[in-house]
């Protein structure tokens, strides 16, 4: 997964962000508690050195996840990033996902 992210990458969530080690780190614990989980890309659009792609994840919350034990739900959650890139590797990410649906599918809120 490296080889397709700059050295130096960053994805930007908000205010926030994350470096391509911490990344992977994270997609690796997600996976590990959405174990068949797979990604659909909805739409991309690219223009110049931008691609924009709106994406909606499906998983079975199966083990553990930031200490939240397994519900054994199906979780569905959608986002929209845009990554800017560099001689053909990914150099940032700008990232919009729907947290608060994304938790509540978790159980840590209630639903709405």
């Amino acid at each position: 997964m490296r080889e397709y992210f700059a050295p130096d990458y960053l994805i930007y969530f908000g205010r926030d962000s994350i470096n391509r080690d911490d990344l992977i780190e994270f997609m690796e614990m997600l996976h590990s508690a959405l174990m068949d989980l797979r990604f659909t890309a909805d739409d991309i659009i690219a223009e110049g050195d931008k691609v924009v792609t709106r994406w909606t994840a499906i998983g079975t919350h199966q083990g553990v996840f930031q200490g939240i034990q397994p519900t054994g739900n199906q979780v569905v959650f959608t986002g929209i990033t845009i990554s800017r890139i560099k001689n053909g590797i990914i150099v940032e990410d700008w990232e919009e996902v729907d947290q608060l649906n994304f938790t509540q599918q978790f159980g840590v809120f209630p639903d709405i």
